[in-house]
């Protein structure tokens, strides 16, 4: 049965906001000095479900690899979903890797710190977690659902990307991804018509949900053919 594919490259990634894609793309191509001047993080925020963790864990590869111009540089990259662990703890042992000048496992120099969900932190765990974002050798790249509730000296220290819900039409290529291997018959304007309904701009319910539809025509057709084999 068919699935989404996940992302292999941001070029892969569906903007809902046009001026992110080219933010994000500035920074990756070096058009966009980074770090620089003091902002050595990329926030990307916005409503659940537009591959913001997605485009978060491509990124270290896509900077590394034109920085260094090695093409497939697969650098070492420390992920953190903070809504499963400790900040206390983490921000103590980030702090230490960032400014650590004795070991650099990346040929450009910097060390990738990816902090999911930073907004599940307490306020003095972000406020405390800003002097690692004071190094001169790390790039933190941070994901939020709600960028209301960060500390701001946070949000100064980084380039923000809002993560806009994308639209039907953007979505639709993946809709019709996700239903390739039903045996049925959906229009685009069906689909767009289901996504705007349904899904609210999120991947994920795309890939859930617009299955779902087509598996439920799917045995809809199947009752009507039974059901038509058994009429005399």
């Amino acid at each position: 049965m068919n699935t989404i594919k996940a992302p292999t490259s941001i070029n892969d990634i569906i903007f809902g906001d046009p001026a992110s894609k080219i933010l994000i793309h500035d920074i990756v191509k070096g058009a966009k000095p980074f770090p620089n001047n003091g902002k050595i993080g990329i926030l990307l925020y916005g409503v659940n479900g537009t591959g913001k963790t997605a485009l978060a864990k491509l990124l270290p590869a896509a900077i590394e690899r034109h920085k260094t111009g090695n093409k497939t540089a697969d650098p070492d990259v420390k992920f953190i979903d903070c809504d499963s662990v400790s900040g206390v703890k983490n921000v103590k042992n980030i702090k230490h890797q960032a400014n650590d000048v004795s070991v650099f496992l990346n040929d450009s120099g910097y060390h990738y710190f990816i902090l999911d969900e930073i907004d599940t932190w307490t306020a003095a765990t972000q406020a405390d977690l800003k002097g690692a974002l004071n190094s001169t050798q790390a790039i933190f790249i941070l994901t939020t659902n709600n960028i209301g509730s960060l500390n701001r000296g946070l949000v100064d220290r980084c380039h923000k990307v809002e993560m806009n819900a994308a639209s039907s039409q953007q979505l639709l290529p993946l809709a019709k991804q996700a239903i390739a291997s039903f045996n049925v018959s959906i229009t685009d304007m069906e689909l767009k018509e289901f996504i705007d309904e349904h899904c609210e701009g999120s991947i994920r319910s795309v890939a859930n949900d617009v299955p779902d539809l087509a598996r439920n025509l799917e045995r809809a057709t199947a009752k009507k053919s039974k059901a038509k084999q058994k009429t005399p």
